[in-house]
């Protein structure tokens, strides 16, 4: 004899879960992709930061060495800073970037845009092509080309 409380409710829950499991895969379709996106991002940052860092060691030894002193109320000896050469910054530049890439070979090259030297301050704007993990051939969706734009600016005498 059956109770007249009873819900007579039949089915499955396959349809629910397969559900579920669409959302998981997209959620770790779309974590996955930023995540090694952001990171490829900040080893570009790291790796340009690096290089314009060897390029403020090119000393404008002219500028350095023969400069006028200024008193103090105009910016004296503790605002001044040390001269860049920028063409052997540049040169430098090139080098160290052509150097990371010999050490990896799994990554694509780094494209400078721009290298742009005052003498004091070094700005560069980099961009390089990543490999997503997960790609989606329906949006035609396979690569994501970080651009990064990068200053350092040379210490105080």
């Amino acid at each position: 004899m059956k109770s007249l409380h009873q819900d007579h409710e039949e089915g499955s829950i396959t349809p629910l879960i397969s559900i579920y499991f669409v959302i998981i895969m997209i959620f770790i379709f779309i974590v996955s992709n930023v995540a090694s996106t952001y990171i490829s991002r900040r080893e570009l940052i790291n790796m340009t930061e690096a290089a314009l860092a060897e390029a403020t060691h090119q000393l404008d030894e002219m500028r350095y060495y023969y400069q006028l002193p200024l008193p103090n109320y105009l910016g004296g000896p503790q605002r001044q800073m040390v001269p860049i050469d920028c063409r052997d910054a540049a040169s430098s530049f090139n080098q160290a970037i052509e150097n990371d890439l010999n050490v990896s070979t799994e990554v694509e090259p780094i494209t400078v845009l721009s290298f742009d030297c005052d003498g004091r301050t070094i700005r560069a704007k980099v961009q390089r092509p990543h490999n997503l993990p997960f790609s989606l051939p329906v949006l035609a969706i396979s690569q994501f080309t970080n651009e990064v734009e990068v200053a350092v600016s040379s210490r105080y005498m």
